[in-house]
């Protein structure tokens, strides 16, 4: 929790300054002065986050060693400054960089989940200290190879990215982005880095920039899931993720060799299991017309059951888009009426 100075507090500092510097003593107080030198006193506070000189030197300190790689001595002076400010909000953030540094994350974890339940108490807490809580909490459970334990935590989180400057927005993308990946979750992971992209086109800088150059890495993640539908003959996912690999990367040959192979495979398939399934497609379709027309909806339901029992139909709705039209439409009227008809019983 940030430190806050109380303004009865910062009155009466101001207030015995003012009179010191007064050159009447016992002087009425000049509220414009008043007002100033709070002003004064507020920035001067800000300046230094709440922190005396000492610790502030000690914060700044510690944060230079941490730069320079010597985090030893950097922990114990932000151990020493927080004795007199246990709560201060970044130095329990600098606190918990310095153990992570020193390939502690469990005791990170302490400070920061210690942090995060109390900062949400504040009401000034803002999304900004939100993302850099769990930015250190994410570190520290890949730390420990818990990838699976961050992704969980992160898709948990009531952090609201919007909130966040652009900057901060990229990063968070990213972090995503690495974790689905990392627990094999490309697929969602291009959705989620291709929705961000979208949104933020246009935007300029060198973090929009290093949004782009996952690109490549993302791409060759996707490319082996499906070279491992392709090897599975599931043709349809092998073309869909080739594609999504292409979208993201389109410099590689293999990735649209991949996709152009995979298209033409499944093709063949849909289309031999579309004349296995035609006669039956054709006679059920008429069935359920007649049916439907006699407002018989139970032996619509039946009929439309028997027909998606047949592993030729199972394959051929679960590609509908590649049906002929005429059937498609057929298909499609009659989902409609049963559905329609379930809602009104």
């Amino acid at each position: 929790m940030v430190i806050k100075v109380k303004k009865f507090l910062l009155l009466s500092s101001i207030a015995g300054s003012v009179f010191l510097a007064s050159p009447i003593a016992n002087a009425a107080v000049n509220l414009d002065e008043l007002d100033r030198s709070e002003r004064f006193l507020r920035q001067y506070y800000e300046l230094r986050e709440g922190l005396s000189q000492e610790a502030y030197n000690q914060m700044q300190m510690a944060e230079g060693l941490l730069t320079t790689r010597d985090p030893e001595k950097a922990l114990k002076l932000v151990s020493e400054a927080r004795v007199a400010y246990p709560e201060h909000f970044h130095l329990q953030i600098l606190h918990a960089e310095i153990l992570l540094a020193l390939e502690e994350p469990e005791r990170a974890l302490l400070i920061l989940d210690e942090l995060y339940k109390n900062a949400r108490q504040d009401d000034d807490f803002k999304a900004a200290q939100h993302f850099e809580i769990l930015n250190l909490q994410l570190q520290a459970y890949q730390a420990q190879d818990e990838s699976a334990l961050a992704l969980r935590l992160l898709e948990s989180s009531d952090l609201q990215p919007h909130q966040l400057d652009h900057e901060a927005q990229v990063q968070f993308a990213l972090l995503k982005t690495k974790l689905l990946t990392e627990n094999d979750r490309s697929l969602a992971a291009y959705h989620g880095l291709k929705e961000f992209m979208d949104k933020s086109a246009g935007q300029q800088g060198d973090s929009q920039l290093h949004l782009l150059s996952h690109g490549p890495q993302l791409a060759e993640s996707i490319y082996l899931e499906a070279q491992h539908a392709y090897h599975q003959r599931d043709y349809s996912l092998a073309a869909r993720l080739a594609h999504n690999a292409y979208v993201l990367n389109p410099n590689p040959v293999k990735y649209a060799q991949l996709m152009t192979d995979a298209q033409e495979r499944f093709l063949a398939v849909f289309a031999q299991r579309f004349r296995q399934a035609k006669p039956m497609l054709v006679n059920a379709i008429s069935n359920m017309r007649d049916l439907l027309r006699y407002e018989d909806y139970n032996g619509l339901y039946r009929e439309y059951l028997r027909l998606k029992d047949n592993s030729d139909v199972q394959f051929l709705l679960q590609n509908q888009a590649y049906l002929p039209l005429n059937i498609f439409e057929a298909l499609d009227n009659i989902e409609k009426e049963l559905a329609y008809q379930r809602i009104r019983s």
